[in-house]
């Protein structure tokens, strides 16, 4: 919706206290309590770039800009003068109900609001943020002495070198914007009974030898902590690591010291790939291109981290130290998708779930963030931890494995609290996964390799666990001090990360058995949907294979590679399907290059059916071919090819019962191909995640060439032609993008491929249409300013749902003329061969 450069919000407006500032300058600072005054309607006037604090009726305080937060949570009304009234909307978002909690929504409607007009005085928040680093550390960055047996961490400064000797150190490695104080006071806290236990062992057994790592975590990189770190410890000494969210990246790279020499392919090549592009999820989550100030003091910084990578590296060979015990606490290893998207949120999380604290007394820092929407990129701190980042790639790289130590402690908020009410907030801030507010559980599970037995993890789960309260808990406290005290050979009641070990799926054999029976049975011919075969290539599988992706061999997948073809169906995705189909019959799949034109996949399909229907017709089995999504225009462009393909659909239709079965097919085409063209699908942005030398415009580029793509755009006659080459140069030109467009001479293929399904009339008698339901599925979209606020802006894609469709395909590109049509509830297009409950309507 379009956002006024002022707007009247629905309220009365006092004076306000103005926030502390060391830096900036609070021009104004009013108070609004939402609602109408006695007498009739008041309102108030805010601008648009107004800074916000809203505190909730539950006490949760979020800090936006006014133009954002109308963005996203305004509504717009009339009042009795007839211009624009707005007010603010915390209630649930559509898809999006308060499952898991009886409370729901209750208590998140907003109890006052107040607007500060803010003077940034030209101060960058990188500025801000080294001033807030400096409060927080209270001190310089370095290694101090912990004191395990006082009232308080007690920091004392180093007067010289560690000690060597063969005793073990403890190293505490504090989190984002904190300190060891604000990372780790919990277990000094009075009332922690757990904590005073915990430290009374650990004095026991470290001593005088237990250290903390202060660091600036905003404006440096956890490589440069490390290096620091590094350079601070003894040649050869023997170390123990407790670290807090952040803190776990710098210790992950501390462990690259004991990597193992077998298989170690960290050299300068890899490193320069890593540091080559950004390749996090920025366009995947709609952050704005960088301008070129941004984009150059980026690009600085990444030359500064590799170098620090490639000097840690070489300080680490070394010294040879030994990680022998790593208490890794709720670390972003795979990076967290709150940090990757808007600060003002992670910000406003981050203050509200320490307590208010975040900031001290100045909110200089907090200011700048969102009235200047500060990009996360421009921190080097906080961009190391957003997904794609190059250390978190590093920590995924599938060949670098260490044997350094590890235990991970991790949590996510479950049950009927104030946090889970907060975490239902934040659902689209994390795209609905598993949190503890701060960082995505499964990111937790994640970071460098280790072999069997030297990798475990435990996992909390509660009202009342999130990102702060790890060392205020008994339970995550007693897992800490097991995690540090076990004895060698022992998990101390972790359990193990480690790859489970492979078995054939239950499908296969189900699929075995089914062919194997002197019983004359139905046949049931099973094609997956796009991207649901198997891919190899020379004998190696490359699709669906997450380690040879992962060592970025996606574009072994372009065209014109020799030697690629397709040999089975992703289990994940067809195996319950399949295995139920299996009970009654005789179950062929039919594997194809999703990569080609579905009519080359029709001509193999005519000729396999060909080879399969003399047996049935004997014995007068019926045949159904049960397809999902693209695989249905595989059997439609079979049925249609005037030949072959004809032929065996006659003699097929000729057998009793038999039917072909379509599951969320795009009859008409779907969107989500216009978003691959377009750099914005999701699973594209994911493909660039795993894939170390590729970014999302290199992964449009090797798919713009599969036709099979390209004949999945919309192509509905009534609607835009999506084969016109001069429409996507326009587009593209409009946007300003970058992304390489697809043939025209393909295009104009893919009209061929279209023109002959529709062409192509559908036979309701024996055809079956199950279609899956979803809240939200892209049915058109709109060149927009990127910025609402500001119709000047740069131009974005901003893509139409509807609520009829299984969030891929919608109903009305799916359905054909008198076909009866099913649907599947609560179903999404990628879960209609999992979903049992509607296996029976395939039969």
């Amino acid at each position: 919706m379009p956002i006024d450069p002022r707007f009247r919000f629905s309220g009365a407006a006092a004076t306000a206290r103005q926030p502390r500032t060391d830096q900036v300058s609070v021009t104004s600072a009013r108070r609004i309590v939402p609602g109408v005054a006695r007498g009739g309607e008041s309102t108030t006037e805010i601008d648009a770039d107004a800074v916000l604090r809203v505190e909730l009726e539950n006490g949760f305080v979020l800090w936006s800009r006014a133009d954002d937060l109308m963005h996203e949570r305004g509504q717009r009304s009339v009042g009795r003068d007839g211009d624009a009234l707005w007010r603010l909307d915390f209630g649930p978002r559509p898809g999006h109900a308060a499952a898991g909690t009886s409370r729901g929504w209750l208590g998140l409607g907003v109890r006052v609001l107040e607007v500060f007009g803010v003077d940034l005085k030209n101060m960058a928040a990188a500025k801000l943020g080294k001033a807030l680093e400096d409060r927080a550390l209270d001190g310089a960055p370095g290694l101090y002495r912990v004191s395990l047996d006082g009232a308080s961490p007690d920091l004392k400064a180093l007067s010289g070198s560690l000690p060597g000797g063969a005793t073990p150190l403890l190293v505490f490695l504090h989190g984002t914007a904190s300190s060891t104080t604000g990372s780790f006071g919990g277990l000094w806290d009075k009332d922690n009974v757990a904590g005073a236990a915990l430290r009374s062992r650990l004095n026991e057994r470290y001593g005088e030898r237990a250290y903390a790592l202060q660091h600036r975590s905003l404006t440096e990189s956890p490589v440069e902590n490390a290096l620091a770190l590094a350079r601070a410890l003894p040649a050869g000494a023997e170390v123990h690591l407790v670290s807090h969210s952040r803190g776990g990246l710098i210790g992950e790279l501390l462990c690259l010291g004991m990597r193992d020499a077998n298989t170690d392919p960290l050299d300068g090549k890899l490193i320069d790939t890593l540091f080559a592009a950004d390749r996090t999820v920025a366009e995947q989550i709609g952050l704005s291109p960088l301008d070129t100030a941004a984009a150059k003091a980026r690009d600085a910084a990444y030359d500064g981290d590799r170098k620090a990578l490639k000097d840690l590296i070489a300080e680490l060979d070394a010294k040879q130290l030994r990680i022998t015990r790593f208490v890794r606490v709720a670390c972003p290893a795979r990076g967290t998708t709150l940090a990757a998207g808007r600060l003002d949120r992670w910000l406003s999380v981050m203050d509200f779930i320490s307590g208010g604290g975040l900031f001290g007394e100045a909110v200089d820092f907090l200011l700048a963030v969102v009235k200047a929407r500060t990009d996360p990129r421009t921190l080097p701190g906080v961009e190391a931890m957003m997904p794609g980042s190059a250390l978190t790639r590093l920590l995924q790289s599938p060949d670098l494995s260490v044997t350094a130590d590890l235990s991970v402690i991790a949590g996510d908020i479950e049950g009927d609290s104030l946090w889970q009410q907060i975490k239902l907030l934040a659902t689209d801030w994390f795209y609905g996964a598993d949190h503890d507010l701060v960082v995505n559980t499964g990111s937790m599970l994640g970071g460098l390799r280790r072999p069997d037995g030297g990798a475990r993890y435990l996992r909390d789960a509660g009202g009342e666990v999130n990102h702060f309260r790890y060392f205020n808990n008994e339970k995550t406290v007693k897992w800490l001090g097991h995690g540090l005290t076990r004895p060698d050979g022992n998990d101390g009641s972790f359990l193990p990360i480690a790859s489970a070990p492979h078995e054939a799926p239950r499908w296969r054999e189900a699929v075995r058995r089914s062919r194997s029976g002197g019983t004359p049975r139905p046949l049931a011919v099973v094609l997956p949907g796009t991207m649901g075969s198997v891919l190899q290539q020379r004998g190696e599988t490359v699709w669906l294979d997450y380690w040879r992706l992962l060592r970025g061999q996606l574009g072994r997948l372009r065209m014109g590679q020799p030697d690629v073809e397709p040999i089975d169906l992703i289990g994940d995705f067809y195996g319950p399907m399949v295995e139920f189909l299996a009970r009654s019959h005789r179950v062929e799949i039919f594997p194809y290059d999703w990569r080609q034109s579905v009519t080359a996949a029709a001509a193999r399909l005519a000729e396999s059916l060909t080879q399969w229907l003399p047996e049935l017709e004997a014995s007068g089995q019926p045949v159904h071919l049960v397809a999902h999504s693209m695989g249905g225009l595989v059997v439609r462009a079979m049925i249609a090819d005037g030949g072959a393909g004809t032929a065996a659909w006659q003699r097929i239709t000729a057998l009793p019962n038999s039917r072909f079965v379509m599951l969320g097919t795009p009859n008409l085409g779907s969107h989500e191909a216009v978003r691959w063209l377009t750099c914005t699908n999701p699973t594209q942005q994911k493909l660039a995640l795993l894939d170390i030398t590729q970014t999302t415009t290199g992964v449009t580029d090797i798919v713009r060439e599969y036709a099979g793509l390209l004949e999945l755009l919309p192509f509905d006659p009534a609607g835009a032609d999506f084969a016109d080459a001069a429409r996507w140069k326009a587009l593209k030109a409009e946007l300003s993008a970058v992304w390489p467009l697809a043939d025209a001479t393909a295009l104009r293929e893919a009209r061929k491929t279209w023109q002959r399904l529709l062409d192509a009339p559908p036979e309701p008698r024996h055809m079956i249409y199950l279609a899956g339901c979803q809240p939200a599925t892209v049915v058109d979209y709109a060149v927009v300013p990127r910025n609402s606020w500001d119709p000047a802006s740069d131009r974005t894609l901003a893509f139409e749902a509807t609520s009829e469709g299984d969030g891929t395909v919608t109903w009305a590109s799916g359905r054909l003329p008198g076909v009866p049509t099913w649907y599947i509830e609560d179903t999404a297009h990628d879960a209609l061969c999992t979903q049992k409950r509607a296996f029976p309507g395939l039969l």
